[in-house]
């Protein structure tokens, strides 16, 4: 899944609403899921911070994902 708005959209609390909607609304209920990872680079604060609001943890740092960007590894298990 690949997250992303606008600089005009950003900081309204729209995609931290759409992931809690398709993990908790739509995932659980509906496919059973039981554990979701997702991955961003370490310099990306506000898709880190989407996703620890949604209930996900850092469970890893990936070192010089694509050159020289680091990576972290998240995990929600339910």
């Amino acid at each position: 899944m690949l997250d992303f708005l606008l600089p005009s959209h950003q900081g309204r609390g729209i995609m931290s609403d759409a992931i809690q909607t398709l993990v908790y609304d739509w995932g659980i209920p509906r496919m059973n899921i039981h554990h979701v990872l997702v991955g961003m680079y370490t310099d990306n604060i506000g898709s880190q911070r989407v996703f620890e609001k949604s209930g996900f943890k850092v469970t890893r740092t990936i070192a010089r994902v694509k050159g020289d960007r680091d990576a972290y590894a998240m995990e929600l298990h339910m």
